[in-house]
């Protein structure tokens, strides 16, 4: 397969919500396209400010049971800037501005492929940013998942309560993929 461009995109910083499943990212690959994406990292950042007894977050990579609407569309920044994206992979987050109002993504889960827990905070003290936490196979950094026409992949906030995803917690998704003839 020729790669025909890579690209990269973050999530605006989204606030928790009571709502569970909680769509939060989507990356797809439209009908009719031409093209296959390889996912090859997908992960979270996660902030908590308030102490959390409770069941960690946990979050669910899977592929959606039709292409996802609403949300809003992520800027793509290519690894290279002589070449561009294909307007076939689209992304998605779940806010326009970091902390923003929500904007909600509509897609229901499919196959899960990948179930994550996040931190949790017993005790408030300090501030504690952990490592990103993978929301897919370290095998895909060198064998990709892939998207062909018409597929995509979803990340939902998913908790045992709704208030294990109260708005005191804050969350980043990253991807990178690469795209192929």
């Amino acid at each position: 397969m020729a790669s025909l461009s890579k690209g990269l995109v973050a999530t605006f910083r989204t606030l928790g919500s009571a709502t569970t499943p909680q769509n939060i990212f989507t990356i797809e690959n439209v009908v009719g396209s031409t093209i296959l994406v390889g996912i090859r990292r997908l992960t979270i950042q996660m902030d908590t400010t308030v102490a959390l007894a409770a069941v960690a977050s946990q979050f669910k990579t899977s592929r959606p049971t039709a292409l996802p609407t609403g949300g809003t569309v992520l800027t793509k920044l290519t690894f290279d800037t002589t070449l561009t994206s294909s307007a076939s992979v689209i992304v998605r987050g779940a806010t326009a501005a970091d902390a923003g109002a929500a904007t909600a993504i509509t897609a229901t889960a499919g196959a899960v492929g990948w179930h994550q827990f996040a931190q949790r905070l017993h005790t408030a003290a300090g501030q504690v940013i952990l490592e990103d936490e993978s929301l897919i196979p370290g095998l895909c950094e060198t064998d990709p998942i892939v998207l062909r026409a018409g597929q995509a992949l979803l990340v939902q906030i998913v908790q045992a309560t709704a208030a294990n995803n109260a708005a005191t917690n804050h969350h980043v998704v990253n991807c990178a993929w690469e795209e192929y003839t």
